[in-house]
């Protein structure tokens, strides 16, 4: 729940900042964290499968890419 919640703070900084380097810069950061938990094996969720933890990744991507296209 924290990383969806996370991916859509991260997109409305994006494109209500006034600020927008900091904003990207916030996304990017954003962006490595979650491939952490994708790569790293010791920051995956307890209790959720691989296959789960794919999903998750790749619906925040779509979200991710949808509103860069639309900015």
């Amino acid at each position: 729940m924290m990383l969806l919640a996370g991916m859509v703070v991260a997109i409305r900084l994006v494109s209500t900042s006034e600020r927008r380097w900091y904003a990207l810069l916030t996304l990017a950061l954003y962006v490595l964290l979650v491939a952490a938990v994708l790569f790293v094996p010791g920051l995956q969720p307890e209790g959720l499968s691989t296959t789960d933890l794919h999903r998750l990744i790749a619906t925040l991507a779509v979200w991710l890419v949808a509103a860069m296209l639309v900015e």
